[in-house]
């Protein structure tokens, strides 16, 4: 119960931060930062939807939304007529910038700030257990040393990236 009620309550805590800095909601700010950190600020739809862990349909209307507001565009991708690629717009880069301190000051504040180093450690390993179970081929969701698996360089430069938040 303890783990139902505090991702409950962060959930909530980020959700009101993401409103009030950029009108976002919270899986519309996980794609834009995923599209953030791939090659060329792009990824075929079906990527995106498996690093996303969501259903095709699903990313499909929230890319939707994205667009109307013009932070991500569609285009075909060249490699695959039947391909779609998402691209975050330079637009969205500008909302994810404005956005994104205040995502990780959330987080840091109600998470990873409560919890000691070793904590962290033992969270992480255990979210990592768990999402292994989770997932069909037995990985995360997102390819081995890809940028959201690791705590590596930011893309914003010396501003931490969304992926350095922690486990949101």
């Amino acid at each position: 119960m303890a783990y139902l009620r505090a991702t409950h309550l962060l959930e909530r805590r980020i959700e009101e931060q993401l409103k009030a800095d950029s009108g976002l909601t919270h899986p519309h700010y996980e794609i834009l930062a995923k599209l953030s950190i791939a090659p060329q600020r792009r990824l075929r739809m079906s990527d995106l939807a498996r690093r996303l862990v969501v259903s095709k349909s699903g990313l499909t209307y929230q890319i939707g939304q994205l667009e109307k507001r013009g932070l991500v565009e569609r285009m075909d991708c060249p490699s695959d007529e039947r391909g779609v690629l998402a691209v975050l717009t330079d637009e969205g880069v500008r909302c994810l910038e404005k956005t994104a301190p205040g995502h990780v000051a959330v987080v840091r504040a109600f998470l990873i700030d409560q919890l000691t180093p070793e904590e962290l450690a033992t969270m992480a390993r255990i979210m990592s257990k768990a999402a292994a179970a989770m997932s069909p081929n037995g990985s995360h969701g997102s390819p081995p040393g890809s940028p959201g698996e690791s705590q590596g360089g930011s893309p914003n430069g010396d501003r931490p990236s969304p992926s350095q938040a922690g486990p949101t």
